[in-house]
């Protein structure tokens, strides 16, 4: 694997807190949250947009 340093870079976007055990349940979060951001447009909400064709989702795993 290789490392490339790149400028910093701001992320904008919803988030949720969910966990493994709910992700594996009936309760799942994450389709909710993807459901949300599609419905409401949120893509088009999002100021000083580089790529209007480029979406992320991103995990931070906290302890």
């Amino acid at each position: 694997m290789t490392t490339k340093e790149i400028q910093r870079f701001r992320i904008i976007g919803i988030g949720i807190r969910t966990s493994h055990a709910l992700e594996n349940s009936i309760k799942q979060r994450i389709p909710e949250l993807w459901q949300r951001f599609i419905d409401e447009r949120l893509h088009e909400k999002i100021p000083n947009q580089l790529e209007s064709n480029k979406l992320c989702g991103l995990l931070g795993i906290s302890r």
